[in-house]
């Protein structure tokens, strides 16, 4: 008996915390990166997985915020330099630094990309 009563119990709460989640406003969730001394800020949903910067390797011939190709998770992605591509100046090549890191675009974009900045 009180299983059932367990049961019900449940499947009321769950419909009172569906109920309340039709009538709330979504909330928008970020991600914070710092490129160059300046912050940026992405929406969480468009940010896929984050690397430590491993081999990037250089593609002759392209713009200079296009830092190379890395594989990340055996799939080859684009790495664009984020500070470059926005025209900030930094000191050093974010490539040596410790805080540097790979923010993957999620997959439902339909791009292989990942972009680096200098600290999350």
């Amino acid at each position: 008996m009180s299983n059932r009563e367990a049961l019900r119990e449940l499947q009321g709460r769950l419909a009172s915390r569906m109920q309340a989640a039709r009538t709330e406003a979504r909330v928008k969730s970020w991600l914070a990166v710092e490129c160059a001394g300046q912050g940026v800020l992405f929406p969480l949903h468009e940010a896929g997985e984050i690397f430590s910067v491993g081999s990037v390797l250089p593609v002759p011939h392209t713009q200079a915020w296009f830092a190379g190709v890395a594989n990340l998770r055996g799939g080859l992605h684009a790495v664009v330099d984020l500070a470059k591509f926005l025209g900030l100046q930094r000191a050093a090549s974010p490539l040596a630094g410790d805080g540097a890191r790979l923010l993957a675009l999620n997959p439902s974009l339909g791009v292989n990309c990942a972009l680096l900045v200098d600290k999350l």
